[in-house]
């Protein structure tokens, strides 16, 4: 397995590495750290450097700082990468180029404009990377108990039961949650998430009633849950507005990590252009 890193120099988006340290440890993984310079910031653009509130970086510092960075995950195998571009289309395009199976994120930084900045990257990654996302805030096991997979009842959304490998070890409890304001369920919507335990016997089924970003939230609120694996719909527009955003949400405000399973990746594996 090999795990992206995207750092942007901050020690907000430094918080992960512990986090990665451990999951390159547990699984045996490669690390690549990636830090993308902005090309305005890079010729000395002033109104770069107002918008994220820092000094131009050099690509020589910027270097250095993934050397020392690499230093510190000590017994994982690491390799760093310097590009100049779009933060979130480098990032997706170096995904592809290492063939990486996670990126991991530190979604959002803690006020202000840096907070939208890296969220909306974070964001942007998660809806058009070619592998998952990790979206992880704050100090949480490597070893998860609880996995929690909400469901509109989409293929996209059921496709990620699919897809849980090594986010799902054995003993590892899984509940499969839709949110609904219909009750009954409709049927051919009741007989997909039937199917889909059918090929899960160890999964559990709760459907709640009320809005699906308020009640994703409660419901891990009231739970254990310690991971929460989601497809996100990578759309514009209107469709994005209505379903993409309810990913979105749940991202920004859940209290454990987020593993988002963008379309490119959910397509790509089950051979669909």
């Amino acid at each position: 397995m090999k795990i992206l890193v995207p750092l942007n120099g901050t020690t907000h988006s430094e918080t992960v590495l512990p986090y990665v340290r451990g999951l390159a440890n547990a699984w045996k993984a490669t690390v690549v750290l990636l830090r993308v310079l902005d090309p305005m910031a890079l010729a000395g653009d002033p109104l770069a450097a107002s918008i994220t509130g820092r000094e131009p970086e050099s690509r020589t510092n910027a270097e250095e700082y993934l050397r020392k960075t690499a230093e510190s995950l000590e017994g994982v195998q690491t390799s760093t990468l310097c590009k100049s571009g779009s933060a979130s289309e480098t990032i997706c395009q170096e995904a592809s180029k290492e063939k990486c199976d996670l990126i991991v994120f530190a979604p959002h930084g803690h006020t202000g404009l840096e907070r939208w900045l890296f969220g909306s990257v974070a964001e942007e990654v998660a809806r058009h990377a070619p592998c998952p996302v990790l979206l992880v805030r704050g100090e949480t096991n490597i070893c998860f108990h609880h996995l929690l997979v909400p469901t509109d009842g989409s293929d996209a959304s059921l496709q990620v039961c699919r897809h849980l490998g090594p986010y799902a070890p054995p003993q590892v409890r899984l509940t499969l949650l839709h949110c609904t304001r219909e009750e009954p369920l409709e049927t051919t919507l009741s007989q997909r998430l039937r199917d889909c335990l059918a090929e899960h016997p160890g999964w559990k089924l709760e459907v709640l009633e009320g809005r699906p970003k308020t009640g994703i939230l409660d419901w891990v609120l009231d739970s254990d849950c310690d991971l929460i694996a989601m497809a996100t719909h990578g759309r514009g527009g209107l469709q994005h507005l209505w379903e993409g955003s309810v990913t979105e949400h749940v991202a920004r405000q859940a209290p454990c990590p987020v593993l988002v399973f963008p379309p490119a990746y959910l397509n790509q594996s089950t051979g669909e252009q």
